[in-house]
């Protein structure tokens, strides 16, 4: 354990007199740290993504609107069909008879 602990204080004492290496070692990693914290500070909100699900409902029953209501959260943007569109949205669930 002794030998150990000499390597490691040997290694540190090599790193501080050469400054380039506190430089790349330190000071360059911190600044990566910092610009790619704030160039995507907001990415990981769940808050501010919103997905959007339309819903065909054709059977008129309980167990539909139960489903309907279980889906239901504050990131899914839910719009209830009347008829099938031309040209269907990304997301739709089409609730059969």
């Amino acid at each position: 354990m002794r030998a150990i602990i000499t390597i490691a204080l040997q290694s540190l004492r090599l790193v501080a007199r050469d400054k380039t290496s506190v430089i790349w070692m330190l000071l360059v990693p911190m600044l990566y740290i910092f610009i790619f914290g704030n160039a995507f500070r907001f990415e990981g909100d769940p808050s501010k993504n919103v997905a959007y699900l339309g819903v065909l409902n054709k059977d008129d029953g309980f167990l539909s609107h139960l489903l309907i209501e279980g889906i239901q959260s504050q990131n899914i943007l839910i719009d209830t069909l009347v008829e099938e569109p031309k040209e269907p949205p990304t997301r739709m669930l089409v609730i059969p008879d």
